[in-house]
């Protein structure tokens, strides 16, 4: 989805709300550098690790927008997994 000024009220200022529909633009960067964090992290193929991320509770909640997991970096994300797994 590409915003024009028009579809933000002509004031280049003023960010588009963030809806269920429109967070997902966010997401595949986020991603992918937190399953390179994984995959270094714990020594595994990186298509592993993101087996691993997208059966995860952090995955699951990041996912969603009314969790805000969103806001969090690739770093804060992996974190998230880390202490999930040691829960595990």
């Amino acid at each position: 989805m590409i915003l024009s000024l028009d579809d933000i009220g002509g004031d280049p200022m003023k960010l588009p709300k963030i809806t269920q529909q429109n967070f997902r633009m966010l997401l595949p960067a986020k991603i992918a550098m937190t399953v390179e964090l994984i995959a270094q992290h714990e020594q595994i193929m990186p298509i592993k690790a993101m087996m691993n991320f997208y059966h995860s509770r952090t995955y699951s909640s990041l996912e969603k927008e009314a969790t805000k997991f969103w806001w969090m970096s690739p770093l804060q994300l992996f974190r998230e997994y880390e202490w999930e797994m040691e829960d595990v």
